[in-house]
């Protein structure tokens, strides 16, 4: 009867602890389900962030390009003003000189 009863207790401490390992197993198995959904989501706002990124860099060139344009454009303006007065310079200094010409005729002829 002792064999019976300690064998029948044996049973039981061996049910309770098979039953124990199914529990931590499927704790673990849940645990692992998390882990992994994190590391997706984790992943995913990585991406975004990535993307996020890459748009604001592609609008800073966009930009950078815009602004070089304009710069070129007003270097450009700014030459054209130059050779505008340059022509404008000549046109005095030669009027200047004929005049200086002119009055030149002018004392050689009362003279």
């Amino acid at each position: 009867m002792k064999k019976v009863i300690l064998g029948s207790i044996l049973m039981i401490a061996l049910s309770f602890s098979f039953q124990s390992c199914n529990n931590c197993t499927d704790k673990a198995k849940d645990a692992a389900e998390e882990v992994s959904n994190d590391i997706d989501e984790a992943g995913e706002d990585v991406m975004n962030a990535v993307d996020d990124v890459k748009d604001s860099a592609n609008d800073v060139i966009d930009t950078a390009k815009e602004v070089g344009e304009d710069v070129k454009d007003a270097g450009e303006d700014v030459m054209d003003a130059v050779d505008d007065v340059k022509d404008s310079a000549n046109d005095v200094i030669d009027a200047a000189k004929e005049v200086g010409e002119d009055v030149k005729d002018a004392v050689k002829k009362n003279n």
